[in-house]
C-alpha cells in the first residue's frame, strides 16, 4: 500500500507540474521540490515530503486561478539574481 500512495502522489506531483497543469519545466519543478523538501527527486522522499510537495503545488496551483489563471505569472522567480530567488520564493 505504501508503494501505491507514494507512486500516486509522484503521479499528482507531475500532473500538477505538467502541461495541463502549472506547465512547469523540469527545472522549475525540481528547484520548487529542493525548496519544499530539500530533496531534488520525488524517488527519494518520503510519504510526508510527498504530502507537503503536492500542498505546496495545489496552493500555487489555486493561487494562478485566483489571478486569472495566469501561468508564468510568478516564473520570474526563476530569472532573478540567485541571491534575490530566496526572497522571490517566499511569494509563492
Amino acid at each position: 500500500m505504501n508503494k501505491l500512495q507514494k507512486a500516486g502522489l509522484v503521479r499528482t506531483v507531475h500532473a500538477i507540474c505538467g502541461k495541463k497543469g502549472l506547465g512547469l519545466t523540469d527545472d522549475e519543478r525540481r528547484a520548487i521540490q529542493l525548496a519544499v523538501t530539500g530533496l531534488a527527486s520525488p524517488s527519494d522522499m518520503t510519504l510526508p515530503q510527498l504530502d507537503d510537495l503536492v500542498r505546496h503545488l495545489r496552493k500555487i496551483q489555486s493561487a494562478s486561478k485566483a489571478v486569472g489563471g495566469a501561468k508564468d505569472e510568478w516564473r520570474f522567480v526563476f530569472s532573478l539574481v540567485p541571491e534575490r530567488q530566496a526572497l522571490g520564493r517566499k511569494i509563492f
